[in-house]
């Protein structure tokens, strides 16, 4: 299974579910130009397009980076105390690569 982003600040695909329905249900994948559909869904459509033809995804985009992936904990812009809460929380769920999000302007 492919795991993608979506930033919810830019995108707005749940918002618009039978956009969503008309373009893709009922449509052959191998039949889209997967480089120009939304950032949201191309992991996941190259996952079914890679199981479609038996193949892992990097085999349809290039060669093998690596064997494995780190799954890192993010968070965004927060006051220290509440940053401090959640990186015991992803510690203590097993993470142990912590992503800040960054903005001094929106952090109090």
């Amino acid at each position: 299974m492919c795991l993608g982003e979506s930033n919810s600040l830019v995108s707005n695909i749940i918002d618009r579910p039978d956009e969503l329905h008309d373009k893709y249900v009922g449509k052959d994948i191998l039949e889209l130009d997967l480089d120009r559909e939304p950032f949201e869904l191309q992991c996941a459509f190259y996952d079914l397009v890679g199981q479609a033809r038996g193949v892992p995804i990097h085999r349809l985009l290039g060669s093998q980076a690596r064997d494995k992936v780190e799954l890192v904990f993010w968070s965004a812009p927060m006051p220290v105390d509440a940053l401090v809460s959640e990186a015991k929380r992803a510690y203590a769920e097993g993470f142990r690569t912590f992503k800040l999000k960054a903005r001094i302007d929106t952090v109090n």
